[in-house]
């Protein structure tokens, strides 16, 4: 894949990173010596024609717990 020059269009995509992940993509684009952006936009293009099991990745992502009722009635009644 030919990465875009600047003179090419381009839309943007923002996407929220676990820390860690965010912090690995700082080393890998550093000693590539190629922008962070440019190593995701490698990344994606090497990996956008590949099949994802959608759901053996949602079974990976811990569901947030239920909040208690009676934590929210006690939490309301502090706000009034």
């Amino acid at each position: 894949m030919k990465y875009q020059g600047k003179s090419e269009k381009r839309k943007g995509l923002i996407v929220r990173l676990p820390v860690d992940l965010k912090h690995e993509l700082e080393q890998e684009s550093a000693r590539q010596g190629i922008s962070q952006s440019r190593l995701v936009v490698e990344l994606i293009s090497q990996g956008i024609n590949q099949a994802v099991d959608i759901e053996s990745v949602i079974e990976q992502i811990e569901p947030e717990p239920e909040p208690d009722d009676q934590t929210d009635i006690e939490d309301w009644l502090r706000r009034i």
